[in-house]
């Protein structure tokens, strides 16, 4: 079974190669991630997708600190975390059920999407529970699984800043029955070159921010 993946950005479920580029002992940066869960997914299917996600990316170095948000505004006061921190800009990880809007998607396998601007940058991501409910077919128990990869790819667009693929590893555009058998081995990862360029965009959005939270902070009378 082949699935295509389509530009800027959006992801169809395809996925394969292998990759890996990790600096064991190195304190990496900690990422911000607010999820929405608007699917409604069992919070255990989450929990396990956010645990894939986060394995895939401590194997590169970079920490992913989840914020669990709510679905509908009278919520808001159960989720406490999930409130704007001047210092901390977190990326906004959005489960939608389903498909895609057409006007999202050029392709009825789109699974979903991270939204950069031209310049590359983008704090919003959506996934489709559709995607991981087609690549787990053979395989439901797995569906948390393939959930958490395809979340690991779109905000792997965001982290690498670019909505292009590679022709291996966890951004590839498209994959087979045997990439899927990759991915639940583990072995869909991140290559090298994008680790290294991973670590030196989030240094950057850090820094950017701590300029930013800094400007904002109230000056001493002298």
């Amino acid at each position: 079974m082949s699935m295509y993946f389509t530009a800027r950005g959006l992801l169809g479920v395809a996925l394969a190669g292998s990759g890996l580029a990790a600096s064991h002992g190195e304190a990496g940066p900690t990422v911000h991630v607010w999820t929405y869960n608007y699917a409604g997914a069992a919070p255990e299917t989450v929990a396990k997708a956010q645990q894939e996600v986060s394995r895939i990316l401590t194997r590169i170095g970079v920490n992913i600190e989840w914020v669990d948000c709510p679905r509908t505004p009278g919520e808001r006061d159960s989720f406490p975390l999930c409130r704007q921190n001047s210092s901390i800009r977190p990326v906004v990880l959005r489960i939608f059920s389903g498909r895609p809007p057409a006007e999202l998607a050029s392709s009825p396998r789109v699974s979903g999407r991270a939204y950069l601007d031209d310049n590359g940058n983008g704090y919003l991501a959506d996934v489709y529970t559709a995607g991981a409910r087609v690549l787990a077919e053979a395989s439901p128990s797995q569906r948390a699984s393939i959930l958490g990869h395809l979340i690991a790819h779109e905000l792997g667009h965001i982290f690498l800043a670019s909505s292009s693929h590679s022709r291996r590893g966890i951004m590839r555009p498209e994959w087979d029955t045997a990439d899927l058998r990759l991915a639940l081995s583990g072995g869909l990862l991140f290559n090298s070159q994008q680790a290294k360029r991973i670590a030196s965009n989030l240094k950057a959005r850090t820094d950017q921010s701590s300029l930013s939270a800094s400007a904002r902070r109230p000056r001493e009378s002298q």
